[in-house]
């Protein structure tokens, strides 16, 4: 009887565990094969077509089709900010760094996202409007002490701040 009682208790730990255990498996299998150029997950998946076809867009040489990789990974919500950070800083084309910069407001790591953009801060770039829109989109608060601290002119803020 005892026995019995145990098995039913841990019956659903184990459900849960094993669950858990199959969504982070599966998740980073997903990941390896988009961000990183790991074809393994492709022997394991079911959906291929999808996936193999961001990652081909995402690695192409033509500029169109890695912007329409990057809006894939937002539509796939795949925001991962190592991979969007080093992309943006191996990225020549203005509108493509500009849309990797849309896609980190988004991320879940806003602190990391806020640090990255003050590192690239520069009063002359032509992204700086653009970053100081998604920096308010990501935190008020965090925008009007950087706007303060830089010193940041009128003339660079965002439209519905002047």
């Amino acid at each position: 009887m005892y026995k019995k009682a145990a098995t039913l208790t841990l019956f659903p730990v184990l459900i849960l565990m094993g669950f858990m255990a199959g969504r982070g498996i599966g998740k980073g299998l997903i990941s390896n094969l988009i961000l990183k150029d790991s074809m393994f997950p492709l022997l394991l998946s079911r959906p291929i077509d999808q996936f193999y076809g961001m990652h081909i867009l995402l690695n192409s040489p033509n500029p169109y089709s890695r912007l329409s990789g990057y809006y894939s990974l937002i539509d796939s919500k795949m925001i991962n900010n190592e991979f969007l950070i080093d992309r943006y800083k191996n990225e020549d084309n203005f509108a493509i760094k500009r849309t990797i910069l849309w896609i980190l407001s988004f991320s879940e790591d806003s602190n990391g996202v806020l640090k990255f953009f003050s590192t690239i801060y520069d009063k002359n770039d032509i992204i700086t409007k653009d970053m100081l829109a998604y920096m308010r989109h990501i935190d008020k608060g965090y925008y009007a002490k950087f706007i303060e601290v830089h010193k940041i002119d009128k003339k660079l803020l965002p439209v519905e701040e002047r």
